[in-house]
């Protein structure tokens, strides 16, 4: 009897940890503008089609003077890479099909959280 209890508590405290994770990710989907950083990528939705987040990254990247050696766009994602300073950098973007696009920022092969922070207030600043 106190083994069946004991598992019980555990299923109702696994299922109310689950109930958290699950408020906490709606949330941070409706509030749209947190930014998430994960392997040295800051990522961040911006309401705007594929074409508004491309052009708004190349106008930011000239608003750092960030060099850019490459750029790519296609009909469902775009990206620019180059150096800022002297270190590599690449921003992402991805069409969601839903009227917002996902926007990667990464600075250094580690990742550089201030400076990724800074071109995506740039790209923020330009939609």
């Amino acid at each position: 009897m106190t083994r069946y209890r004991l598992r019980a508590l555990a299923a109702l405290a696994l299922a109310l940890c689950l109930c958290g994770c699950a408020a906490v990710v709606a949330g941070s989907l409706a509030a749209g503008g947190t930014y998430t950083y994960v392997t040295g990528w800051l990522k961040k939705d911006y309401p705007v089609s594929l074409d508004k987040a491309y052009r708004a990254a190349g106008s930011a990247a000239e608003d750092l003077a960030l060099k850019v050696d490459k750029t790519e766009k296609g009909t469902s994602s775009a990206s620019l890479t180059g150096k800022d300073g002297g270190s590599p950098f690449w921003i992402d973007i991805e069409d969601s099909k839903q009227g917002f696009v996902f926007v990667s920022v990464k600075v250094g092969y580690f990742g550089d959280e201030l400076a990724s922070r800074r071109i995506h207030e740039a790209i923020a600043g330009r939609i």
